[in-house]
């Protein structure tokens, strides 16, 4: 199992803790996509907080990528 781990770890480059916390704020942020888009699609005047909108998630990614 740590080999499996740390051969993912080399791969991208990332430490352990940074490849956690990288992996926790873009899953806290698709969550609070997810409960935005939710929100706009009963309310489609509301427009999705916080970057929730397909457009913003779409770079948010495209950034963690390029910084890989």
């Amino acid at each position: 199992m740590m080999k499996f781990l740390r051969q993912h770890l080399d791969e991208i480059g990332e430490t352990y803790f940074k490849h956690i916390s990288k992996a926790l704020m873009i899953s806290l942020r698709m969550q609070i996509a997810a409960y935005g888009q939710l929100i706009h699609a009963m309310f489609p005047f509301i427009e999705p907080p916080l970057g929730g909108d397909v457009e913003s998630m779409k770079k948010f990614l495209e950034n963690i990528r390029s910084k890989e």
